[in-house]
């Protein structure tokens, strides 16, 4: 999670999808904007005893196809995947 957050920081302006898995995952605000405009479902993740983060996963091999809609409707997308064991933004779209 602090590399999500350290990746957001330095990309505040965009929405940052974050490779987990099988998945590249919007978080926070972003999820929400990601939820809405691509009508997804919205979760949340525990990240302490006290808070959680809303959450809003892309399937990997859709991942261009829903990129295409956000940058449609006017939002600037910051792809973050693993590379040498840890998560840089690899496109900005």
């Amino acid at each position: 999670m602090l590399e999500y957050f350290s990746i957001k920081k330095e990309n505040s302006d965009k929405i940052v999808l974050f490779r987990i898995g099988d998945f590249y995952e919007a978080m926070g605000e972003d999820a929400i904007i990601v939820s809405k405009a691509l009508d997804l479902n919205n979760t949340k993740r525990r990240i302490n005893d006290n808070e959680h983060i809303d959450m809003c996963g892309i399937p990997a091999n859709k991942l261009y196809s829903f990129t295409d809609t956000l940058v449609k409707n006017g939002y600037d997308v910051a792809i973050a995947d693993i590379v040498d064991n840890k998560h840089q933004v690899v496109s900005n779209i």
